[in-house]
């Protein structure tokens, strides 16, 4: 294969990584006003930021345009971070992939809705992945937790959505811009906090 094809052909694969992860992005929305994006996880359910979830109720829209209606599960601001409920959301999960492998310099996407452009498409580079330099995160206790940071140029409407590495598996989740960086929380944080709040709500449902 010739280098020409080989660009080509990296190209179309990640077109095809970048689509099929669109299909698992969603848009949330209170009332008219757009708040940005949430990754489709298990059934029915939504992560997103807990700055994009601030009602317990938010409009759903599918990448079809379809309309759902969203219940907030759980949120945690501290790590920035929240969980919907959204019946007959019928997407399909994303596949995690693990944060701890990034590097500085490694290739990365991130997919949301800035300025309301819907499913678009961002490219950077990791820069560091551990606790922010205390003057970029206010709260202490935030600060103290990973984040992935990036060289990536992101707007509003981004927030909430996924950062995919070069296997199209989402290793974070994007949350905000500091001193012309993107910050991410990692994926298997997000992950992991959303799956504790799903066994606490069965252990009350039991109980």
């Amino acid at each position: 294969m010739t280098g020409l094809a080989a660009a080509f052909d990296a190209q179309n694969r990640l077109a095809e990584l970048a689509e099929r992860i669109r299909q698992s992005t969603v848009q949330l929305q209170a009332g008219p006003h757009q708040l940005g994006a949430g990754i489709a996880w298990g059934e029915d359910l939504v992560i997103t930021n807990a700055h994009v979830a601030v009602a317990d109720s938010l409009e759903v829209t599918r990448p079809d345009r379809q309309r759902r209606q969203g219940r907030l599960v759980a949120r945690d601001p501290k790590r920035d971070v929240a969980l919907l409920e959204v019946p007959r959301l019928d997407l399909a999960p994303v596949s995690l992939g693990g944060s701890a492998r990034l590097r500085p310099g490694m290739l990365v996407f991130a997919i949301g809705h800035p300025f309301g452009l819907v499913g678009a498409l961002a490219t950077g580079i990791v820069h560091a992945v551990g606790p922010a330099p205390s003057q970029w995160i206010p709260n202490a206790v935030a600060g103290r937790l990973p984040w992935l940071m990036l060289d990536m140029e992101v707007a509003p409407g981004n927030s909430g959505g996924p950062v995919l590495d070069a296997h199209g598996e989402v290793v974070g989740i994007t949350t905000m811009i500091a001193f012309g960086l993107t910050l991410a929380v990692p994926g298997e944080a997000a992950f992991r906090w959303a799956s504790h709040q799903l066994q606490q709500r069965r252990s009350k449902r039991t109980a």
